[in-house]
This record gives structure tokens, C-alpha cells and sequence, in this order.
């Protein structure tokens, strides 16, 4: 350890005697472990009095914030202790007021000081007024305001023993678990449900003892009311503040000018870039310490235009005052961020060149039409067509063993949209993208392709593989590498980026191509690996070149230098400087031009589909971006479970799931989507409890009332001017409903199936009248229960797992198979005409950021 080093220890234990005395259960069935010192760092900004933010980046665990903002508070609190028993009895407690006697929990009124006798106070049974105590004032402290009217207190002689609960034995003071004498100290913007499962998992303890209470037992919290309020979670306590308020709403935040000044701890920084006004607003009032992962690359550049100190902390930093690997476990809520310090220490990145004529041949055309597009008027179009292509591109450079029908069908429609296009195509470059086109297809034809990095393969399975694993960009393309390794009996496991096991240790990762830059940041902030082994061709390398250079600057121009840093943690500059790497040299490449497309021109958004083509069979639907890579398109009338009572309340027994169309959604909630397919979650638990062929057949008779209407017109206007006649008053937008809506069962009313069927002149609909209302009530009875029983495989899935459902989507495995939870970013106002093929089901990008 450097001089450095130890100095800045030595200035911590200082600060933070805490750090030496606890330590605690970070997760379960875990061993005791002390706080890494790398939270003083965390600690020593949120010590700060002056109002502003300041943003740590690190490979955080789900609970880092949290311990952060409870490790602060238990600080705050320790020294603050006399000055909040001094204010709970001259300002809490008033003549006249309920209150409960701890331990024994009794509950008398309280008669105030005894004005003759001020070391005295005074309380008075409930039962009869008249008969009234005095005891020492020293005693105040076992009193604690309430609304409760029992257990009603008869003994007046003595209130008992305190009693000495593990908050006093952790902080070394003695409250007697009186949390109405607690003030609020910090402010923590993360989900409740989140926050309550982490208290759940933690147990502190002084070092040398043990407890077996969890925070969740004895610590004081609450949340944030819409208008700043606070408020307590346990309701019958009729004074103090909870210690930490916590809320996910960066709004709730926004606390009036009256309100002193707090701590504030926001558990990642994309919340602070979607609302950047809120964040404007609580810096300037309050002191804000955020805790960021490295794959938040656009709210860090938010940050960085609003000039927001923001550390990278680097592995020397995580690592100051560990000694050992062996020390922490990866399951464990700070040991997690421990161990990828030192995998990134240690990380390596291996990069084999490999060699394919025809490859290479087509990343020339491709190249050549990037470079020539900028100058034209139309750049915008044909530079939207360029990345399908090279889309289909890379899938080619990453499944060398060859690839599957569809991509052969993909190319063939990218080539029809361009020839549409193509009168307004300047011809040089249609002949250019012709090429390319070209080239492709006769890759795909050939089936020969990818030789070396086969060999390369083949090679590595030689020699011993154990524990290492391939990486693919898509699930398109790890399906069809799995499939041929298993073939040539290579025993090599194959992820995608989104599903390789976070929790595991491997000893090296293939990568069967570059997967882009924001794919390979986010493998290596999982620090599942320290050695990389990247298959590339030559184009490739240039993108992994462009990706180290565009890395390096990142952090140089997002960094947080030394004499910023040392006044926002008050430690000297000298110290500070042991824990900045060197700076990284950097190679004066000029970018792929696909790089380029971001500059004179604008990528477009990928993941946003093109509309329906004339005559292609389309749904009206608006398009849902979702974080991470994927995104829907949602008619007007699907339905998905709303997951935010899971995701951010506290007090789950009497949860309900909500099921709700895209109009009553909005940026910030949490949906569920299945795997694959896009038949209705409700549908399929339904089929399974009721049967899928009775439940076609059920249901088949219940939406016999819709075919009545087609009988009288397709026009929604007309038919309802039909059904007017027959006295069935009804909306355009009703009836719209009720010829367009598959998730409507039947009507509002039965009564509506007669005037239908009077209407229609359908003799048989009005002879299976109740046949239908029979099967309508029973698939809406089918529906009602699947509800539930989704309600309850969700909770019984996610459970303690809800610490991981972060904005990334989230894949769980029910009953019916996988399924994804996934965090709403943005939502298009308007519908727009695409593919019936693509609604209603979530979509995967896998092209977009080469």
C-alpha cells in the first residue's frame, strides 16, 4: 500500500470511526464482513455542507446507494443524538398527549413537566385522569407519541427497565427504540420496494457480536409524499420523521425553500437526465451525491453538460484498505463492486486478427457508400437503409459457421425498400449499395465464409477450455453459433450480452466478433471475466480502436479532476493523486465513417421499424422505447401488467396488477412482456386453467356478437346509426372498440347482444343469447383468475430478486415460460401504420451503435 494510501486511511478512520467498529451480513447466508472503505469516499462528499451534486461511477451493486445513504445516516445520527433528545422533550411532547411507554408498550397521557419540580415529568392513566406518576426526566426518553388508546397503562409506580435494542448497541448510545426522537437526515431516490428488500438483507453489528435482527426491524424510514411531505411507515407513531425518505420521483425531491437543507443520495443517474429541471432545482437547495454505473453513458454526458463533478473511480480507489480477494463474496451487496474492481485491474483484452476476402469485400462497398452519402440531399434515407445492411453485415462477421434462412430474407427486403428509393438515388452510390447488396447475398449463397475465425475455434477447443464462454451479439446469432459448436462437439456455452450470469467467475470470454461499444462496455462492467478473447477482422479493428480512443476521452472529458475532487471530498490534492491511473494513451485514428453518420449526420433510430408498406397487412400502433435495447409497438387496444405496485410499493399482501393499454402508460413504469409470441400473458394462464381447446371454443362463442355487426356495416358511423334505430345508443368510438378491440369479450351490457342481433337481423345470435352471455361471463371469470394467479408467480418470482429489477430489462422465468420486465423510457404520441407482424411483442435492436 503507497504512502498515499495509508494517509488517506488514517484520515477516514479519523472521520469515520464507525468504519472500525461495525460491519455486517450483506446478503444472505453470507459471512461478516467490515464496510469497504471505498464508501468513505461516498461519505466525505455527502459530509459536505455546501449545496450541489457530485456523481461516483463504479460497477455499483443493486445496493450500493442504500448502504451508502444508511452508513450516512447512522453518522449523522450518532452525533446529532443530544441534540435530538433535547428538542423531543421541549418540542415534541405537549400536556395532554397520548403516549406509549416503551418497553412495555403501555399507553397513559402525558401531563407534561412539573412546573414545581422541572427534573420531573409527569403521565396520567387513560382510564381514570385524576390518577397521575411523576418520574425522572432522564426517563423521557421511553416515551413515544401515539395514536393508540391501548394497551391502557395502570401501573403508575414504575414504566419499567429501557430496554437496549440494536440500534443503541450499533451507534452506542440509548434511545430504548424510541424513533420519535429521530429528525430526517437524508433524502434517497430509489424505488420503496427496492429499498425495503435491502433492509431485509442487511444486519450491522458491532465487530465481535452478532445480531440476528435485519435493519428492517429497527430502522427508521418512510417515504416522500407528492407535495414534499413526509412520510413515516409505521402509522402509529404521532411525532418524529423517518431518518431516510425515500422515493423514486426525482419531483417528490423538490422540496420549497423552507425545508432546511438535506443529504441527498440518487441511486443512478438516468432518472437526474430524463428530468433534468428537478435535478437543476434539488442541487441548487440540497446536497446530492450520486452513485452511477459506467453503461450510463447519455446521463453521464447530461451530467456533464450541466458541469457535474463526476468521478470514475478507478480499481486503485475501490480497492483502498482491502487486502485480500478472498475476502468478499460476489453475492454479496458490497462485495460485488470489490471483486470487479480488481477484474478490472486485471482485465485483458485479446484481440485475434482473422482474414475473409468476401467479408472484407463488402465492408469496402459499404464503406464507400457511408463516405459518399454525406454530400447528398437525401443522406438521411439511404443512410437508414446502409445500417440494415450492416446490420446483416455484422450477423455474417459473427456467425462464421454460417447462418440461417432468415437473414437471407431480411437482406432480400432491405434491397426491395432501396429499389423503391432508387430514383432518387444518385446512381453512383445505388450502384455502390448494389454492390454491396450483391456481395452479401453471394456470402450467404456460398455458405463459405468466416474460415479463419472457424479455425480459431477450433483451435481454442484443443486446447483446455473449462470455465470460458462465448459471447454473442444477439439470440439470433447465439442460437445458430450453439448450434454449430454443439455439432463439432465444442463444449462452450453461448450468452448474449443481456443474459450472461452476472453472478458468475469465468476464466475467459470469445467473442465471435466486436459486438459494438456499448455492448462491450456493458460485458465489462459485469466483471464476469478478466481476459477477453475478441475474434476481429480488419475492419473490425478499427471499430475497436475507435472504441478505446472514444473510451479514453470519455473519461478525460467526464472526469473529475484533482483540485475538484479534493473540495468536494476535503482531502488533500496530493493524496487524491495516487488513485488516478495514467492517463491512457491515445492513437489519432480518424473514425470508421459509419462512426461518422452521428456527425453532418444524424443516426436514425434503429429501433424504430419502418411503417407499413401499401398493401402490407398493418395495425395502427404507437411506438414504446424501452431502456436497453429493445422496444414494442402497441396497438391502441393491448393490454400489459403494469408492474409498478411490485417495483415500488412496500407492503405487497394485498397487491393488485393492473392491466392497461399504452394510453395510460408513461415514462418511468414497468411492464411485462413474454418471451416470444404475441398472444396475451392473461390468454395463456387462462388456456391453462381452462384448457386451450375448450377455452378457443368458449371464447369463439362469446365474440359471436361481433360478427352481428359486420353484417350491418364495416363503417363504425353507420352501424351506429343502425343500432340508434333499435334504441342502443352508443359512441362511434364505442362501437370502433367493438369491432377492433381482440381483447374485448363482450359488451358492457348484455342487453346490447339483442339489440345487435334486432339490428343485424341475426335470428341466431338471438337464439344462443344466453349460450353467449354464458361463455362471455365464464372467459371473463377465466381472465379474473389468471390475473391473480400472474399476481402471485410474479411475486413469488421477483421476491428478493426485486434488488435487481434496475432499468435494464430483466428476464424471469414463469410458469408459461421466460418473460421480461423492461422500464418504459419514451412513448410516441401518435400512432403510426406498421407491420401487423411486429405489434403488440417486444422487439429486440441489435444493430444500432457499431
Amino acid at each position: 500500500m503507497s504512502c498515499q494510501h495509508t494517509e488517506i486511511l488514517d484520515l477516514f478512520r479519523e472521520r469515520f470511526p464507525l468504519f472500525e467498529n461495525i460491519g455486517g451480513y450483506f446478503g444472505e447466508e453470507l459471512q461478516w464482513e467490515k464496510i469497504p472503505w471505498h464508501f468513505a469516499f461516498l461519505l466525505s462528499a455527502a459530509a459536505n455542507k455546501t449545496p450541489g451534486a457530485c456523481c461516483f461511477v463504479m460497477d455499483k451493486s443493486p445496493g450500493t446507494t442504500a448502504i451508502a445513504a444508511v452508513i450516512h445516516a447512522l453518522i449523522t445520527l450518532r452525533k446529532d443524538l443530544p441534540n435530538l433528545l433535547k428538542n423531543f422533550a421541549e418540542s415534541t411532547l405537549s400536556p395532554g398527549q397520548r403516549v406509549r411507554v416503551k418497553p412495555n408498550n403501555f399507553v397513559y397521557e402525558f401531563a407534561g413537566i412539573w412546573n414545581e419540580f422541572p427534573h420531573l415529568f409527569r403521565l396520567r392513566r387513560l382510564d381514570d385522569p385524576s390518577q397521575s406518576t411523576s418520574y425522572p426526566l432522564s426517563k423521557i426518553v421511553c416515551l413515544e407519541p401515539t395514536k393508540q388508546k391501548i394497551k391502557k397503562g395502570t401501573q403508575t409506580s414504575d414504566l419499567g427497565t429501557c430496554v437496549t435494542n440494536e440500534l443503541d448497541t450499533l451507534l452506542g448510545f440509548q434511545t430504548c427504540g424510541n424513533n420519535s426522537i429521530f429528525c430526517n437526515l437524508v433524502l434517497l431516490s430509489m424505488a420503496q420496494a427496492r429499498f425495503a428488500t435491502l433492509l431485509k438483507s442487511i444486519t450491522l453489528s458491532p465487530e465481535g457480536t452478532t445480531s440476528s435482527k435485519p435493519l428492517s426491524e429497527y430502522f427508521s424510514w418512510g417515504g416522500i409524499g407528492p407535495e414534499g411531505d413526509l412520510i413515516r411507515k409505521d402509522q402509529n407513531l404521532a411525532s418524529g420523521e423517518p431518518v431516510i425518505a425515500v422515493s423514486r420521483l426525482l419531483e417528490s425531491l423538490e422540496f420549497t425553500p423552507s425545508i432546511p437543507q438535506k443529504t441527498v443520495f440518487v441511486d443512478g443517474a438516468s432518472g437526474l437526465a430524463r428530468n433534468p429541471l428537478a435535478f437543476d432545482y434539488i442541487t441548487e437547495c440540497h446536497r446530492v451525491v450520486i452513485v452511477a454505473s459506467f453503461d450510463e453513458t447519455e446521463a453521464l454526458e447530461e451530467l456533464r453538460k450541466r458541469d457535474t463533478p463526476t468521478w470514475y473511480m478507478s480499481p486503485e480507489s475501490i480497492l483502498i484498505g482491502e487486502s485480500a480477494t478472498g475476502y468478499r463474496n460476489r453475492s454479496s451487496l458490497i462485495g460485488v463492486t470489490t471483486l470487479s474492481a480488481y477484474t478490472r485491474q486485471r482485465f485483458k483484452m485479446d484481440v485475434i486478427i482473422c482474414h475473409d476476402t468476401n467479408l472484407e469485400d463488402a465492408e469496402e462497398f459499404l464503406d464507400s457508400v457511408s463516405r459518399k452519402i454525406k454530400a447528398t440531399e437525401d443522406a438521411q434515407e439511404i443512410a437508414k437503409h446502409l445500417l440494415q445492411l450492416y446490420g446483416i453485415f455484422l450477423e455474417l462477421s459473427e456467425c462464421c459457421f454460417g447462418v440461417d434462412e432468415k437473414l437471407a430474407l431480411d437482406l432480400f427486403e432491405v434491397e426491395e425498400n432501396i429499389r423503391q428509393f432508387e430514383k432518387w438515388i444518385d446512381p453512383a452510390i445505388f450502384g455502390e449499395l448494389k454492390s454491396a447488396i450483391d456481395k452479401l447475398k453471394s456470402i450467404i449463397d456460398c455458405g463459405e465464409f468466416g474460415q479463419e475465425k472457424v479455425k480459431q475455434f477450433l483451435e481454442f477447443a484443443d486446447n483446455n477450455c473449462a470455465n470460458w464462454a462465448v459471447v454473442a451479439k444477439s439470440a439470433r446469432t447465439a442460437e445458430i453459433l450453439e448450434k454449430h459448436l454443439n455439432n463439432r462437439h465444442i463444449n462452450l456455452p453461448v450468452f448474449t450480452h443481456s443474459n450472461i450470469p452476472s453472478g458468475s467467475a469465468l476464466t475467459g470470454i470469445i467473442l465471435p466478433s466486436w459486438p459494438n461499444s456499448r455492448k462491450f462496455s456493458q460485458l465489462k462492467s459485469k466483471s464476469v471475466t478478466t481476459n477477453v478473447r475478441v475474434l476481429a477482422y480488419p475492419f473490425e479493428t478499427k471499430w475497436i480502436s475507435s472504441h478505446k480512443n472514444r473510451e479514453n476521452a470519455r473519461e478525460s472529458l467526464n472526469g473529475c479532476d484533482t483540485d475538484k475532487l479534493s473540495q468536494i471530498l476535503g482531502i488533500g490534492r496530493h493524496l487524491l493523486e495516487s488513485l488516478f491511473p495514467p492517463a491512457s494513451p491515445s492513437t489519432p485514428l480518424s473514425p470508421p465513417p459509419i462512426f461518422d453518420i452521428d456527425g453532418p449526420i444524424k443516426r436514425p433510430d434503429t429501433r424504430r421499424p419502418n411503417p407499413a408498406t401499401e398493401g402490407e397487412e398493418s395495425r395502427q400502433a404507437r411506438f414504446v422505447q424501452f431502456s436497453g435495447n429493445c422496444y414494442a409497438l402497441l396497438t391502441e387496444w393491448a393490454e400489459l401488467p403494469n408492474l409498478n405496485p411490485l417495483i415500488y410499493e412496500t407492503n405487497l399482501s394485498n397487491v393488485k396488477l393492473e392491466f392497461v393499454t399504452v394510453s395510460k402508460l408513461s415514462s418511468g413504469d414497468f411492464v411485462l412482456f413474454r418471451d416470444s409470441g404475441d398472444k396475451e400473458i392473461v390468454r395463456i394462464l387462462a388456456e391453462e386453467n381452462f384448457g386451450e381447446e375448450q377455452y378457443e371454443q368458449t371464447r369463439m362463442i362469446a365474440e359471436k356478437w361481433k360478427e352481428s355487426q359486420f353484417r350491418i356495416d364495416t363503417n363504425p358511423e353507420v352501424i351506429r346509426q343502425r343500432l340508434a334505430k333499435f334504441g342502443l345508443k352508443r359512441t362511434v368510438q364505442t362501437i370502433t372498440g367493438w369491432l377492433s378491440n381482440p381483447y374485448r369479450i363482450g359488451p358492457g351490457d348484455f342487453h346490447d347482444i339483442e339489440l345487435i342481433a334486432k339490428a343485424a337481423g341475426d335470428h341466431e345470435l338471438l337464439s344462443i343469447k344466453n349460450e353467449i352471455e354464458e361463455a362471455i361471463t365464464c372467459i371473463r371469470g377465466a381472465h379474473i383468475s389468471a390475473g391473480g394467479k400472474l399476481t402471485q408467480l410474479l411475486l413469488g418470482e421477483l421476491g428478493e430478486r426485486i434488488i435487481q429489477v434496475d432499468e435494464q430489462p430483466t428476464q424471469i422465468e414463469l410458469d408459461f415460460g421466460a418473460a421480461w420486465v423492461v422500464h418504459i423510457e419514451k412513448i410516441d404520441t401518435k400512432s403510426r401504420n406498421y407491420p401487423a407482424n411486429l405489434v403488440n411483442q417486444l422487439l429486440w435492436d441489435d444493430t444500432n451503435d457499431f
